[in-house]
């Protein structure tokens, strides 16, 4: 059978469900779901402590295979009130801690995810964070992440906005998403 691909009849194959994900090589991309939040959350977190899971910036994934891997990809705005707006995050799945997404440190040093600080918690700071685990099962999955206070005082952790956070044109608030890619294995 000929293919005739005109740009009116599309791909007969691909639109009839002929291409399984099973069928894909490994690398390839199974499916995309991605979290955006436009909102603005606080949380105060005691000294030297983790905060709580993050439940307005997750992601939901049923993966396809419990052999994929997926493709995290954090894009987070984020600010303190600490003296040097530190921020650090631990990735999490289903509310525990990624390991293989930690430094893995043995000493007394946090084993965290990713970490930033900017000017004194006036401006946002970025928290960027991509890792690749494995799947491990087909089951509906919820990744998302919590802050770590480093602080020995209580501190307030911001997303998408900064300390400040005054409404004049020289202060600026963020969104921030979170994506993940299913990948082949």
């Amino acid at each position: 059978m000929a293919l005739e691909l005109n740009g009116t009849t599309g791909v007969s194959a691909v639109q009839a469900g002929a291409v399984e994900s099973g069928d894909l090589p490994a690398g390839s991309v199974i499916q995309v779901v991605t979290a955006n939040y436009t909102g603005v959350t606080s949380e105060s977190i005691s000294p030297t402590s983790f905060g709580t899971v993050n439940t307005d910036l997750t992601v939901s994934i049923t993966p396809k295979s419990s052999t994929s891997k997926l493709f995290l990809l954090l894009n987070l705005s984020a600010s303190s009130n600490d003296n040097n707006g530190n921020t650090a995050i631990v990735l999490t799945r289903d509310g525990s801690e990624i390991t293989e997404t930690k430094n893995g440190t043995t000493t007394s040093r946090v084993s965290l995810t990713a970490g930033s600080s900017s000017d004194q918690g006036v401006h946002n700071s970025p928290v960027f964070s991509s890792f690749l685990v494995d799947a491990n099962s087909t089951s509906a999955t919820t990744f998302s992440f919590k802050f770590y206070n480093r602080a020995g005082a209580t501190r307030t952790l911001y997303v998408n906005r900064n300390l400040d956070d005054t409404d004049h044109a020289f202060s600026y608030r963020c969104a921030s998403s979170f994506t993940i890619m299913e990948i082949a294995g």
